[in-house]
Order: C-alpha cells, then structure tokens, then sequence
C-alpha cells in the first residue's frame, strides 16, 4: 500500500479542469482541481480510467473517508462531473465532510452535477424514504452550504458503473 504523506505544498499547485484551449480561450468560470488535499486530511491522486478522469481517495483521523472521481470533462460532447461514493460512516455530520464538498465545489465550474452517494448515511436515507425532498435532507443541506444545490435523488441506479443510490446536485 502507497504511504500517506503531506499533500500541502509550500505553494499550492493547481490542475486546470478543463482540456487544452489555445490561448486566451480559457472559459471565465473554468474551475481548477487543487491538488492540496481538503483541510485537515490526506488525499491520494490516482488516474483515472480516462486521461479526463481523475480519482482522489480522502484520508482522516478515522483511514479513509471517501473516493471522489472528477472527470475534466471532453467539450464540446460531456460535462465536468464529480462523484464522491464509498464514505465511512465516520464522515457523515463530520467537519470533514463540509471541507471535502467545498473542495470539490472549487474543482468544478458552475453548473457541474456531483453526485453524493448516501448509501450508509442513515438519516438522510430514512428522510428521503419519508418523502423529504433532497434539498431539504441532511446531505442536501451540507451541499447547499458547500455552493451546490441537490436536485434529485438517485434511487435507482441502472447498474454496470453507476454505482449506490445517491444525490445530484448542481454547481451554483
């Protein structure tokens, strides 16, 4: 297994989120993956299946919090997206978990979806069970927050890649 180290550089160096631009046609709201991990936790950078894909594994006090894929996006044809599955239950409620959805609020440009997968967040399962709207649960108060507005509940994942149920939201 890879060992943890500090990922806060001295200056923190950025990955632009979006595909090569010739000069000056940099989109104004481009959004900027930082490679310093969120406050107070380790991250660990790995490719992703796609030269746009990006998988960032979070790292706390309690090993590891999350996985959070963020796929650059390919224009003109697919959107930056974001994706945080595979949380510890230690996450859920945690300082931590404000801290790594602003850090990805800052990796994409506005109007990006996230999807928040809640499977093991017990209480924002059972108030979408009870008819809460998503923006009115648990999870969809932190996203709003952390700059996204959730939008829709996820409970019915197709299968193959998609993964648990989850939440998207909308980069304000």
């Amino acid at each position: 297994m890879a060992s943890l180290k500090s990922t806060r550089p001295e200056t923190p160096t950025l990955i632009n989120i979006q595909r090569r631009r010739p000069m000056g046609s940099a989109r104004p709201d481009a959004a900027e993956v930082p490679v310093e991990a969120p406050e107070g936790l380790h991250a660990l950078f790995l490719r992703g299946r796609f030269p746009e894909e990006l998988n960032v594994e979070l790292f706390g006090g309690w090993g590891r919090l999350a996985v959070v894929k963020i796929f650059r996006g390919r224009p003109p044809h697919y959107a930056p997206w974001a994706e945080l599955f595979g949380a510890s239950p230690h996450l859920y409620g945690s300082p931590a978990e404000l801290a790594i959805f602003r850090w990805i609020h800052r990796a994409l440009p506005s109007g990006s979806n996230l999807y928040a997968e809640y499977v093991g967040d017990a209480e924002t399962e059972r108030q979408l069970r009870s008819g809460v709207p998503p923006p009115a649960t648990r999870l969809g108060a932190v996203l709003l927050r952390s700059g996204f507005l959730a939008t829709a509940d996820m409970y019915f994942p197709e299968g193959g890649r998609e993964g648990g149920q989850k939440i998207r939201a909308v980069r304000l």
